[in-house]
């Protein structure tokens, strides 16, 4: 179970069990009030578990440069083109802008 593994207080960990939610991604599913009322947690405490769940998830937000060059040999079709959004136009522009010209 992964919500054991959120760094969280015990007691906000048990009102999570006791409303039966068994993974971070059921959590997010839910608004802040709707957690608030499934738990009976204050708002600061289901406040800090979505921030919580959520970082979990999403993991390391910052990237350094070397990691960014890494990604690029890894996946290198994904870094030659930037896309516009717009199916159409990416399609005239064959998949989109070239990044050397950016």
């Amino acid at each position: 179970m992964d919500l054991d593994l959120l760094d969280l207080n015990p007691r906000i960990i048990a009102a999570i069990k006791k409303a039966k939610l068994k993974s971070v991604k059921e959590v997010l599913h839910f608004s802040g009030p709707d957690l608030k009322r499934l738990t009976n947690l204050s708002s600061p405490e289901v406040w800090h578990l979505l921030r919580t769940a959520s970082l979990h998830l999403r993991g390391s937000s910052i990237l350094t440069a070397l990691q960014l060059h890494q990604q690029k040999e890894r996946f290198p079709t994904q870094h030659q083109r930037l896309s516009l959004g717009c199916p159409v136009l990416d399609a005239l522009l064959r998949g989109g802008l070239p990044l050397d010209g950016i």
